[in-house]
Order: C-alpha cells, then sequence, then structure tokens
C-alpha cells in the first residue's frame, strides 16, 4: 500500500490519531520509537533477515510478524511473539487483535523476548555491529 492510501484508510477508519507516521529512524530515535508501542509489527513478505525484530524484542516487545525468511528463528511463535502467513490480512489483524485485548500476553511475550535476546547476544554491540554491515552492503 502506498502512503497516501495507507492515511486514507486511517481516516476512513477512524484511527489516525492512533498511528503515529515515521520516515526511515536510526539510533536512539528508533529505540525510543520501539519503547513507545505496546508491541511491534513487521508484517514483512519478504525480508529474509530483519534486524528491527531482534531490536524490538531486545527492547522487551513482543513483536508480529511473518513466516518468511529467517524470521521464524529470530521469533519463537507464540513465546517471543505471533507468526502468520505473509499477504494474509485476515491471519494479520487475528493476532493485532490478541495483543491489543490481552496486556498480559504482551507482557509475558515481551519478557521472554527480552531474556531470549539477552541469551543471545549482547544488544548494543550487536546491533550496533550489524547496522554497520548492513550499511556497508548497502552501498556497495
Amino acid at each position: 500500500m502506498y502512503y497516501s492510501e495507507m492515511l486514507q484508510l486511517a481516516a476512513e477508519l477512524g484511527v489516525t490519531d492512533l498511528l503515529i507516521w515515521k520516515d526511515a529512524l536510526v539510533g536512539q530515535e528508533k529505540y525510543d520509537q520501539i519503547l513507545n508501542c505496546s508491541f511491534f509489527i513487521s508484517p514483512s513478505v519478504s525480508d529474509l533477515h530483519p534486524i528491527t525484530l531482534m531490536e524490538a524484542q531486545a527492547l522487551g516487545r513482543a513483536v508480529i510478524s511473518t513466516k518468511v525468511g529467517l524470521i521464524p528463528e529470530i521469533v519463537r511463535d507464540k513465546e517471543t511473539g505471533l507468526l502468520v502467513d505473509p499477504e494474509n490480512p485476515e491471519e494479520l489483524s487475528q493476532a493485532i487483535k490478541s495483543l491489543v485485548l490481552n496486556q498480559d500476553l504482551r507482557r509475558k511475550m515481551g519478557e521472554k523476548a527480552l531474556k531470549l535476546m539477552s541469551e543471545r547476544c549482547l544488544l548494543e554491540d550487536t546491533i550496533d555491529k550489524l547496522e554497520l554491515l548492513y550499511l556497508h552492503c548497502l552501498s556497495q
């Protein structure tokens, strides 16, 4: 969906005031935005290894994403987040609804996500190194 279409849909659904529209975020601003969220959604259809999922989990947020690429290895379905089939808006909608309505589930998943990421890596070192690696690869 294009940005203008998303704005129009948000207006039609009456949720414009509930959404934050941002361009690409980096550094502390990105982490602050993730911390301001109750949970994190990345409904990717092709991203093989989205670092944002690792960052969100390392910040103690439950996540919703798709069963593509390495995402099922990053997100433990029904433990640290919820995984849905790509390009399945109905399933995505149900996952969002379940986390919106269940604060305890969000909290438990976020705690498990934080614990898992703490065990897997030192957050700041690994994120910085991966971000530098991605930037280097993109500049080639």
